[in-house]
This record gives C-alpha cells, structure tokens and sequence, in this order.
C-alpha cells in the first residue's frame, strides 16, 4: 500500500546563513562585554546601601528593645558595646546585635575584598566592611551611624582604628571598594551613596566638634 504521508525534510545551515550567526553573536558579546564590569560595580553599590540600610534597621531595632540609645552609647555593664568599640573590638559590638541584624553578610560590601564570616560566634574585625559612629543619635539624622570604611583624611587612609576628627579635618574617599565615593547610613537609619565632595560637606557641616569614628 502506498504511503502518501507528505516527508519532513530538514535542511542545514548554509555556509552564509552559519556566518551571519556567528557574525551576530560576535557583535552582541562586543556590545555587551564592556557593560558587565559597569553592571557588577552598579550592583555591589546597590547591596552595598542595602546592607547598610538593613543595619539601619537593625540598629533601631536594638535600640527600641533595649534602651533609647543605641548600643556604642551604652556601656558593656548596662547591655551595650561602648568598651568594645573604643578598644576596637567592632566584633564584639555586631556581636550583641546578632539577633536584630540576623546575618553577619551584612556586615561585608559585596565590593571589598574582606570575607564574610561563616556566623556571628566567628566574626572578626576582618569581616567588617564598615565604621561605626560612636556618637550617632536618632534624634540628629546629619550623623552617620556607620559607612564602608575606606576612607582617607588630610590625604593619608585611616587604619583600623578609633578615629577622632573635627569638621575642619579633610576627608575623602580612597579607590578601594567603590573607587572615591562611598555608602553610608545616617543616624535616623536612611541610607545613601555620597561622592567624596559630598563626605567632605558632610562632615565640615556635621554640627558636633568631635567625630569618633571606629574603624575595623
């Protein structure tokens, strides 16, 4: 019996059809290539606030269920990390929020080269991408509460340190993690990204004579 099923013939990919193609993919990977590193940099700037907005939180949280302040103000002795955070023990102080901040990948921006700690019973200063404010107040949102920590004053980079300046001091941001801009959260939990221009006119306008800033 004869079958008069129509036949699928297929047909490959003549040799200029196949050029096209490859001719295409070339021009799309040339256009798109250069944008990746700019599309990785705009995404760690963007965790990177995320993270300090969420230790905003965090931060607010501790302080609604503890005391009016927040823990740097407060004394070991009454619940806080005061001592910690003069002896530079930024550790410690992250360590007493554990519960409100939840995850220690907070407290690493997904642009600095510090790793994040596997939990909180492990955390080092060399987890810690950020400074903290000791003197932050809700009640003054000009202050910082914390921010990452590459910053430079008077031209040379701040340590891991206690660090004491004055608004006359000059500040900038160094190249390293966001290349001369940073992020920081202010007092009041909002968190943005500032230019060095902006840090210099924030801290020259800061409205306190001394800024204790603890870097890890």
């Amino acid at each position: 019996m004869e079958n008069n099923a129509p036949k699928c013939r297929f047909r490959g990919f003549t040799r200029i059809e196949l050029l096209v193609i490859l001719i295409t993919i070339g021009l799309l990977v040339c256009v798109l290539l250069p944008a990746l590193p700019r599309y990785k940099v705009n995404a760690q700037h963007t965790q990177c606030i995320s993270n300090l907005r969420q230790m905003g939180t965090a931060f607010r949280l501790w302080s609604s269920d503890q005391s009016p302040r927040y823990p740097m103000a407060l004394s070991v002795t009454n619940g806080g990390s005061l001592e910690y955070v003069l002896t530079g023990q930024l550790n410690r102080h992250f360590q007493i929020m554990s519960n409100e901040l939840s995850t220690p990948k907070l407290l690493t921006c997904p642009a600095d080269t510090r790793r994040t700690a596997s939990n909180f019973a492990s955390l080092q200063n060399s987890n810690i991408s950020y400074f903290v404010d000791l003197d932050a107040d809700e009640s003054n949102p000009r202050l910082f509460m914390a921010g990452d920590r590459n910053w430079q004053t008077n031209g040379v980079a701040i340590p891991a340190c206690l660090c004491n300046l004055t608004t006359n001091d000059l500040v900038w941001w160094t190249k390293e993690i966001h290349g001369h801009s940073g992020n920081v959260t202010l007092a009041d939990g909002a968190a943005q990204e500032y230019s060095s221009e902006q840090l210099q006119s924030a801290l020259t306008n800061y409205g306190t004579n001394l800024i204790r800033l603890a870097f890890p």
